[in-house]
């Protein structure tokens, strides 16, 4: 994607929107004005001089940007911190611009549309949901229980973790009216279904996959955890019907 910047917007010397308007410089505070020459031959011609006014007013020095090399990936972490904090209606060029303490304009240059902000919001929280994936399968012992697995997954995320939880669930079913979304939804989906394959073939780890899905969202809404031994019995026979 390119960024594209507002045209009434200043810009700051990497081309990204400034917060002030600098006025343009002008060599050694000198205004220009007409004045009038008789030539040798006597002829009058308008020629342009600089005159100096004693009482001039120094030329404005230009603001400098702070060395800010990742301003893109901190305008993506703010925004999913917003969908975390305050939900994904919360997030807005406005509101993401205020908490990752940058100009306005920067937020639009980065992120045209809001469907960009909130899929830059996504993908960061999917990159953290497939290191905490990453773990939990490595956890997991060469021909281990992988119903039993799941189940700690599941009830420990809700246990522990059940806002962050929301939230992220929140951004993933953002897709169901924004279609822009879809892909980067999808890809959070493709995480869980690509781990399990490590331990079951992929028709299971996807059944499991859609399973997780469902347990977790009816959680979500209700506020009830799931009964270990209900769930469990729900996994194994997935396990046991695809396997």
């Amino acid at each position: 994607m390119t960024p594209a910047s507002s045209a009434t917007e200043p810009l700051e010397a990497d081309g990204e929107p400034s917060e002030h308007t600098s006025a343009p410089e002008r060599a050694g505070g000198e205004s220009t004005t007409l004045a009038s020459n008789v030539d040798s031959g006597g002829k009058s011609r308008s020629r342009r001089t600089a005159a100096t006014s004693p009482g001039a007013r120094a030329p404005p020095h230009r603001r400098q940007r702070r060395s800010d090399p990742d301003r893109r990936g901190r305008i993506a972490e703010a925004a999913l911190q917003v969908a975390l904090e305050r939900g994904v209606n919360a997030v807005s060029h406005r509101t993401v611009a205020a908490v990752a303490d940058v100009p306005l304009g920067s937020t639009t240059y980065h992120f045209t549309g809001l469907d960009d902000l909130l899929g830059a919001a996504l993908e960061r929280a999917a990159a953290r949901y497939a290191e905490q994936l990453v773990a939990w399968s490595s956890a997991i012992a060469p021909g281990g229980d992988v119903a039993d697995a799941l189940c700690d997954l599941v009830l420990d995320s809700l246990a522990t973790d059940a806002p962050r939880v929301a939230a992220e669930y929140e951004l993933y079913l953002v897709a169901l009216r924004r279609p822009a979304l879809r892909d980067v939804s999808r890809a959070w989906f493709d995480l869980l279904p690509l781990v399990l394959q490590q331990h079951v073939d992929a028709v299971t780890a996807r059944e499991l996959a859609i399973a997780v899905d469902g347990v977790m969202i009816n959680a979500l809404v209700t506020g009830e955890l799931p009964k270990r031994p209900d769930l469990f019995e729900l996994l194994e026979k997935i396990v046991g019907e695809l396997v």
